[in-house]
């Protein structure tokens, strides 16, 4: 292992899932011992995991947030703590496979132009298939991108993409100091595309390392849009385009999502017997229409969330 991996503070949240981060810090230890700083945020979880979790790896710096902060909350509390030049920003419900930390920290030092790296991620259950090697750009109509899953690397294996994957973030402590911490007005979903959009236009480059492979736990069926989720996508899509698209394109856009995507979401919901989906939407859009100005409030409120609204 490169003695550089040690300029490495691993961050991760928890969040109800402590099976999961017990599985991932065994990973870390596994590959790196306990020669890594590794912070676990617990975000506000119904029971708190510290005794657990500190017993079995006392070497962890563990955080207790009374509330869920949220994704990029979350991660910028426990960024006060990181003492690392890199920060590697990965989810409780992913592993490690092998070093990857290594090869990665390199080619952040020979190519400082890049503002953050990404590995390959690969579906857990079947390691094969990725999941994630880069993003398109956001079509500035529709307010959509796509994952891709093959891409064509430079002789270093590297490949420019638009778009982290917030599963797994290594970023240099130099960039955030120049760019700030995690936009915390999305509260779930979008935080990452955010930085990203920042990260670029400040003349850095977001990259995947496609021969480091990295896993993770989401499976590849197609998950139910929950009533949470519905909201928090529809809000945080117009949030984004809001903040980042020409007086032009944001008129185009509303168009597009006035006439085209709401009848359909709303009609597909309904049809699929999802009236609490349609609402959850209809609120997000109503939200939007109220805020003139980007909030940090979640704006709708779900008690098995536990954030204050």
């Amino acid at each position: 292992m490169d003695n550089r991996v040690k300029s490495v503070s691993v961050i991760t949240l928890n969040y109800n899932t402590t099976n999961h981060t017990i599985a991932l810090l065994k990973s870390i230890e596994r590959i790196y011992g306990q020669s890594l700083q590794v912070i676990v945020l617990d975000n506000g979880s119904t029971e708190n995991p510290a005794g657990l979790l500190t017993s079995q790896f006392p070497w962890i710096d563990f955080i207790r947030s009374d509330r869920n902060l949220g994704f990029a909350g979350g991660n910028n509390l426990a960024m006060r703590v990181a003492h690392g030049e890199y920060l590697f920003f990965i989810n409780n419900d992913t592993e490690f496979g092998s070093d990857i930390l290594s090869r990665m920290i390199n080619l952040l030092e020979q190519f400082q132009g890049i503002g953050l790296l990404c590995p390959t991620i690969h579906y857990y259950d079947q390691p094969s298939q990725v999941q994630y090697a880069g993003f398109t750009p956001i079509n500035k109509i529709t307010g959509r991108n796509e994952c891709l899953t093959r891409v064509e690397p430079g002789p270093t294996g590297l490949a420019v993409t638009h778009y982290a994957h917030g599963a797994a973030m290594l970023v240099p402590r130099r960039v955030i100091d120049q760019i700030g911490c995690m936009p915390e007005n999305y509260f779930l979903y979008y935080e990452e595309l955010d930085w990203s959009e920042l990260i670029r236009r400040s003349g850095y480059q977001i990259a995947v390392d496609t021969q480091s492979a990295f896993y993770h736990k989401e499976s590849r069926s197609v998950e139910k849009l929950s009533e949470l989720k519905s909201y928090l996508l529809t809000r945080n899509r117009i949030l984004f385009m809001r903040k980042y698209s020409s007086p032009t394109h944001l008129i185009l856009f509303w168009l597009f999502f006035l006439v085209i995507a709401t009848p359909k979401h709303l009609v597909q919901s309904l049809l699929e017997r999802k009236g609490k989906n349609a609402l959850a939407f209809l609120q997000a859009l109503k939200w939007n229409f109220s805020h003139a100005t980007h909030s940090s409030t979640i704006g709708y409120k779900f008690n098995y969330l536990r954030h204050d609204a």
